[in-house]
Order: structure tokens, then C-alpha cells, then sequence
């Protein structure tokens, strides 16, 4: 029985661990895509055109 309870334990952790990296990933790629859109905006502005407006959700 405790060999089940410990297999399941290192199982949970694996998939926790799991998670974290697939959050983390989503963070990085959320941050540069920032990064690439504040650039956008910069090149926008220096190419003298103005800011589109914000959508209408």
C-alpha cells in the first residue's frame, strides 16, 4: 500500500512539475510577444502613424 501511495506521490510531482514548466514557457512567449508588439508600437509612432484604437469588446 505505501508503495502505491509513494508511486502516486512521484506521479502528482511529475505532473506538477510538468505544469510549472508548460506556465513558465507561456510566460516567456507572453513577454517577448509583449516585447515585439512594444516594438511594433515604436516604429508606428517614429513612422508617424498614429495609435489604432483600442476594439470594442
Amino acid at each position: 500500500m505505501r508503495d502505491l501511495a509513494e508511486g502516486q506521490a512521484e506521479k502528482l510531482e511529475r505532473q506538477r512539475d510538468k505544469k510549472q514548466g508548460d506556465l513558465a514557457e507561456t510566460r516567456d512567449g507572453l513577454a517577448e510577444s509583449g516585447s515585439k508588439l512594444d516594438r511594433l508600437d515604436e516604429l508606428l509612432r517614429e513612422a508617424g502613424m498614429p495609435e489604432a484604437p483600442a476594439p470594442d469588446n
